[in-house]
């Protein structure tokens, strides 16, 4: 049960990144071995995996608290008075230097500078910013929302809602004054782990340095993703 664990996260992780939930977790081990009850079993399953993974792949198994939705009125309530889902993501162990020369490839490399440049621009808006806001300050960097076929990132669109999915962000819906949707962008409990305050602070801090070199370069230019 340990192997089937590790192998549904692989596939999971390898197919959409996106984080496995415990209940998704259970559900699967429920399938294989139905005798068995599923609160008592899982738990201990899950810690095995996670050590595991460390000692075979220098993989962590991490345990995240999915960030709920924003709710009003009586959804709030109950929303607040609920359990945080609980949920998993394969982060690799290896150091940075050995990861990049045998392990990464030139597309993960575009990918995560792209999940930085968001996360520092929604950081450094108090944590969330409006959907056109975002668009606006990514044309800076020469990423257009209706762009279909960006040299390095494909369809942009399509890529901004794969940071939704893996988590890195929240797309919330407000429905403003004239009664139209608008929608915004917010931190979710991924871009937190992985990416704290003062990670993006040197991030941002590096951009703009960029921004007053010698040569003159504006940061746009400097941090283009491209």
């Amino acid at each position: 049960l340990v192997a089937e664990v590790m192998r549904y996260m692989l596939f999971s992780q390898y197919r959409d990144g996106a984080p496995v939930t415990r209940t998704k977790l259970s559900e699967h081990l429920s399938k294989i071995a139905p005798e068995l009850k599923r609160a008592k079993v899982s738990s201990y399953i899950v810690a095995e995996a996670q050590v595991k993974f460390n000692e075979i792949f220098g993989i962590e198994m991490k345990e995240l608290s999915r960030k709920a939705q924003k709710k009003t009125g009586a959804a709030r309530t109950n929303l607040q008075a609920s359990e945080p889902t609980k949920e998993y993501v394969l982060k690799s162990l290896l150091p940075s230097k050995i990861r990049r020369q045998f392990i990464d490839r030139e597309e993960d490399h575009t990918f995560r500078g792209f999940v930085m440049a968001v996360v520092a621009l929604v950081s450094v808006s108090g944590g969330e910013i409006e959907e056109q806001v975002l668009w606006k300050h990514l044309a800076k960097l020469g990423v257009r929302h209706d762009d279909e076929a960006h040299p390095k990132l494909g369809n942009v669109r399509e890529t901004l809602n794969k940071l939704c999915l893996q988590r890195y962000l929240m797309r919330e819906r407000d429905v403003g004054s004239d009664g139209k949707d608008t929608f915004r962008y917010s931190l979710a409990e991924r871009a937190m782990d992985e990416l704290p305050t003062e990670k993006v602070d040197k991030y941002v801090l590096e951009l703009m340095r960029g921004h007053n070199d010698e040569d003159g370069n504006a940061a746009g230019e400097n941090g283009n993703v491209a």
